[in-house]
C-alpha cells in the first residue's frame, strides 16, 4: 500500500478556536459562581417582612408605647412592635420607616423617653455589589483562560 505524502507545514499549525467549547466553559463557571449567591440569597429572606410603614403612623405607635426596639441605619427605622398592629389587613409585628430627618438628636431623645431598645447599623452593601464589581475581573479571566483550555492539546477532553 502506497504512503501519501504529508503536505508542507507552513508554520500554520493553529487549531480552530472552538467558540462553543469557550462558551460551554464560561457558562458552566458562571453557574458555578452564580448558584451560590443566589441560594444565600433566598435562604436570607425574613419570614416576617417589615412593612413600609408612614412617619405618622410610626409617631402614633410611639405616642402609644408600642415600639419595642429598633435598627437604625442609613436614614430608615426598621423596627418591632409591643403588640402587633394591622397594617393592609394583616397583623405585623415589624415594621420600617423613612425618617424625614436622618441622624436627629431629637428621635434619639424620643426613643429613649418610651424606653426603646436602640440599635445603630452602618451601611452594609448586599452582596449583589461585591457580584457587580468581580463580574469584570471574572469575564477577563475567562477571556484569557478560555483560549488555553482550548488549545490545551487533549483529545480526550469533550465538551
Amino acid at each position: 500500500m502506497p504512503v501519501l505524502p504529508t503536505p508542507p507545514n507552513n508554520g500554520n499549525n493553529k487549531k480552530k478556536v472552538s467558540w462553543g467549547s469557550i462558551s460551554k466553559t464560561l457558562s458552566f463557571w458562571i453557574l458555578i459562581i452564580l448558584i451560590p449567591i443566589v441560594f444565600i440569597q433566598f435562604s436570607s429572606a425574613r419570614n416576617d417582612p417589615a412593612p413600609q410603614i408612614i412617619y405618622s403612623q410610626y409617631d402614633q405607635q410611639l405616642q402609644a408605647d408600642n415600639i419595642k426596639s429598633v435598627v437604625i441605619q442609613a436614614g430608615r427605622i426598621t423596627g418591632e412592635f409591643k403588640n402587633k398592629v394591622e397594617f393592609q389587613g394583616q397583623e405585623r409585628s415589624k415594621f420600617t420607616v423613612k425618617l424625614p430627618v436622618e441622624n436627629s438628636d431629637e428621635e434619639l431623645d424620643r426613643l429613649r423617653y418610651h424606653n426603646v431598645q436602640i440599635e445603630a447599623k452602618g451601611d452594609n452593601p448586599g452582596i449583589g455589589v461585591y457580584v457587580m464589581n468581580l463580574l469584570p475581573y471574572l469575564f477577563i479571566i475567562g477571556l484569557w483562560v478560555a483560549p488555553r483550555l482550548s488549545h490545551s492539546g487533549n483529545p480526550r477532553r469533550s465538551c
